[in-house]
């Protein structure tokens, strides 16, 4: 199962966030067990590194983390095509709409997100992460 994971998901393990972190670190070991194929986008592991840098306050610690993903993560980026087709698209969120014009691109099964609110009119199913967790069990 293909799956790309909104910048949500991997802050909530990276930082330990209460009520979301288990959840994500279950998700992000089946990554690493290659039982789902995790992807990124270029741009949320730019987030990504922004907010653990923020957050740890070093620069060399917060690369090596980014090193770890990639090790497990593929990475995506997001064309000029799609960004273009995400002004237009009917989500009302632009980043939320560039993921989901990126997922169709990337034929990915799922996007793994806590934002389903915004995520409605997506082209690719979102899913909450214990929604992915369940699709693994099952």
């Amino acid at each position: 199962m293909r799956v790309l994971f909104d910048t949500c998901i991997i802050i909530d393990y990276f930082l330990n966030r209460e009520g979301f972190a288990g959840d994500a670190e279950t998700i992000i070991t089946a990554v690493g067990r290659e039982e789902l194929d995790g992807i990124l986008t270029v741009k949320s592991l730019m987030d990504i590194h922004y907010v653990l840098k923020k957050y740890l306050h070093n620069e060399k610690k917060t690369r090596q983390i980014l090193r770890i993903l990639l090790d497990s993560f593929s990475l995506a980026d997001s064309t000029a095509a799609e960004t273009i087709q995400a002004l237009d698209s009917p989500m009302n969120d632009f980043e939320d709409a560039l993921m989901s014009e990126t997922a169709a691109v990337l034929n990915v099964d799922y996007i793994v997100t806590r934002n389903l609110k915004d995520s409605r009119n997506s082209r690719i199913p979102a899913i909450t992460v214990k929604q992915l967790i369940a699709h693994i069990g099952s």
